[in-house]
């Protein structure tokens, strides 16, 4: 995993504690938000398809 995609995956982790202990500011949640929608959007399909399996092997361990 290499440090980009480390710190998205902290920065999304973040980002649903913080919605959960309201501890983040309105603004910089939707700055992080932003930030991983325009990585998103810069993929290929077969990026897209790739993060969409990983998330889905993570979630049924």
């Amino acid at each position: 995993m290499t440090l980009e995609q480390r710190q998205e995956r902290c920065d999304c982790q973040n980002v649903q504690y913080a919605l959960r202990r309201k501890s983040l500011s309105g603004e910089k949640i939707e700055e992080i938000r932003t930030r991983q929608r325009l990585r998103c959007a810069n993929m290929t399909p077969e990026q897209k398809q790739a993060k969409y399996d990983r998330k889905k092997a993570l979630r049924k361990l």
